[in-house]
């Protein structure tokens, strides 16, 4: 196949990323995208550009090649040695930011923190939590979903499991913005902003350590030699990141389909067991990270087409998680589905540390939500805009108005 064609059609199709509607729903895009540039190479995303992040600050040509098969995707994630997690970028986070030997010992002092039976520990007081952010607006019969709820629920877990002040949340969700979606300039501040206040929280926890994420980190040994500053802070910033980020953009993905689709929504109240399941279909289909940047390390050939070494890929997840060559009517959400096997918690070596807390954090939600909130909807005058296209960053709300219109106290 001839090399991925970079021109006027594809840069009309790269354009379409950044249409409002296009960002409310992406399935059928993807579904064009697939049947139409599988394999595509576009101008790259430079910080700031359309509002994102991501890419160089340059002014240079460089370019993307954006794959959107899941058989091609699958075969990417699986060959780290070529599409490679060391992208360009000027502050590493660990484990995602390096490949096999590196990336295995770094995942297998750090899944211990992570695992279900610590993570379900948290089940409880997450449970607690829910309720106390629905008692603050219940008797309205309103709220903003984002702010009120999808926002303080998983950052307030985040802050409580890594040792922050809980005042501090405006602070690291500011910085956290900063990272994700700020100029280059922007971003680097607040990187620098970050590096700064892990100093004064090591010094803290290293003169009085206590039981949370930030003490353990410090007594993690690699090879039998204790972490670098570096490499703690390394990690440290993909916590920041993941813990302030992934689920809100989860839980604002689920409730928008939902609060559109009662047929869904009423399952979910009669049937609470099928609650993980849904869990798991909502990520496939929502995918609310739905593409995956990595950088070539040699030439290869991907969906037919070449790749050159130096070139930045990105693998669209989200469209991987809908390809029809993959699953039964991909785009119906199927709580009953057999088999979901999705992208969003990312594929091969690299997938999300923080997976099981993400999961539980999902399944809570739904289920004291349900439980008290039956029936809600978004007012007819609400048109919901998610933010444009970041290549590192989830799909996100900044507002999502529920009404309700039975409650169950």
């Amino acid at each position: 196949m001839d090399e991925p064609a970079l021109g006027g059609d594809a840069q009309a199709w790269f354009d379409e990323l950044y249409r409002p509607e296009v960002r409310r729903a992406p399935q059928s895009y993807y579904r064009e995208v697939r049947d139409t540039h599988p394999v595509i190479r576009t101008p790259s995303i430079a910080r700031g550009e359309h509002g994102g992040a991501g890419g160089d600050d340059d002014g240079s040509d460089k370019t993307m090649i954006w794959v959107a098969k899941r058989s091609d995707i699958d075969s990417g994630l699986r060959c780290p040695e070529v599409y490679s997690s060391r992208l360009s970028e000027p502050v590493l986070m660990l484990p995602t930011g390096v490949d096999p030997p590196d990336h295995v010992k770094y995942r297998r002092i750090l899944d211990p923190l992570f695992a279900p039976r610590n993570m379900n520990k948290l089940e409880e007081p997450i449970t607690q939590y829910a309720n106390e952010l629905i008692d603050a607006f219940i008797e309205r019969g309103e709220c903003d979903y984002i702010t009120e709820f999808a926002i303080p629920l998983p950052c307030n877990v985040f802050l409580r499991l890594v040792g922050l002040p809980l005042d501090e949340l405006g602070d690291w969700l500011r910085l956290k913005d900063a990272l994700m979606r700020g100029s280059g300039e922007t971003a680097m501040l607040a990187f620098a902003e970050v590096d700064e206040r892990f100093e004064a929280l090591v010094i803290e926890r290293r003169r009085d350590p206590r039981d949370d994420v930030l003490s353990q980190l410090l007594s993690l040994e690699l090879e039998g030699e204790a972490l670098s500053h570096d490499e703690l802070l390394a990690i440290f910033r993909l916590l920041l990141v993941a813990g302030l980020d992934t689920v809100t953009a989860s839980l604002a993905c689920f409730y928008s389909f939902l609060s559109r689709n009662p047929e869904h929504r009423r399952r979910l109240v009669n049937e609470p067991t099928i609650i993980p399941a849904a869990v798991e279909e909502l990520m496939r289909y929502e995918s609310p990270v739905p593409y995956l940047p990595r950088v070539v390390t040699k030439a290869a050939e991907l969906g037919g087409c070449p790749i050159n070494a130096g070139e930045d890929v990105v693998f669209m997840l989200g469209s991987g998680n809908t390809d029809e060559l993959f699953y039964d009517r991909p785009d119906l959400v199927d709580f009953d589905r057999p088999s979901v096997r999705h992208l969003s918690f990312g594929g091969g070596i690299h997938r999300c540390l923080g997976s099981h807390l993400a999961r539980i954090e999902l399944r809570v939600s739904l289920r004291e939500w349900h439980r008290r909130i039956p029936d809600y909807h978004i007012p007819d005058d609400v048109e919901l805009d998610f933010l444009p296209l970041v290549p590192l960053a989830p799909r996100q709300l900044d507002h999502l108005p529920l009404v309700f219109d039975q409650v169950a106290g």
